[in-house]
């Protein structure tokens, strides 16, 4: 994250236009005004990727209307690799027997139970009872488990009010044509925080 120091350069030579150390800078605080973040990784040999992460805004969002226990939440579609209702085989403990994992064609998977993240009490406590929701963000994969989803749908997203800003795991907010509130998940934040 030296790159984004201000006045750093990486330049041999100070020319009167370039060189001086400004720009990398200026990207990080524009991002983080936008409430988003820069994530850096580098390889030696191989080079470096940029991700830029920015948090949900006033959009259009496909999305998959989902439930936890007797909530509704809006799980984004863009964020969703597959969804399956797992077999005993397919899920493994590890370590202090509390942390579970998705064994998903030969690759391991966290499994991260909603129910548990926003407090509510779930229909299933089973993971074969329920529904694993694949997501991805960047490199990384989680399984979301929840007890049912509905339908797909499109919705416009509502920014959430500064109060509300760090609530773990909402990104958002939408109003469904019936008035009741729709909150969406941030697939991001669960898996930072997780």
């Amino acid at each position: 994250m030296l790159i984004f120091a201000p006045g750093l350069s990486t330049a041999e030579a100070v020319t009167d236009i370039s060189g001086r150390g400004v720009g990398m800078d200026v990207v990080m605080s524009n991002i983080k005004k936008l409430g988003g973040a820069v994530k850096v990784e580098t390889e030696e040999g191989f080079g470096s990727t940029f991700t830029i992460v920015l948090p949900l805004t006033l959009a259009i969002l496909d999305g998959l209307n989902i439930r936890v226990g007797k909530e509704h939440y809006i799980l984004p579609l863009s964020a969703i690799i597959e969804s399956l209702k797992p077999e005993e085989g397919m899920i493994k403990q590890i370590g202090d027997e509390e942390s579970e994992v998705l064994m998903l064609r030969e690759e391991f998977i966290p499994v991260v139970r909603l129910h548990a993240i926003f407090n509510i009490a779930p229909q299933n406590h089973k993971l074969t009872d329920g529904i694993l929701i694949v997501v991805r963000s960047g490199t990384k994969k989680i399984a979301l488990f929840v007890d049912e989803f509905m339908n797909q749908q499109q919705f416009v997203i509502k920014p959430l009010d500064r109060n509300f800003r760090n609530a773990q795991g909402i990104g958002g907010a939408t109003v469904r044509g019936d008035g009741t509130i729709g909150l969406i998940i941030d697939t991001m934040n669960i898996m930072d925080k997780n």
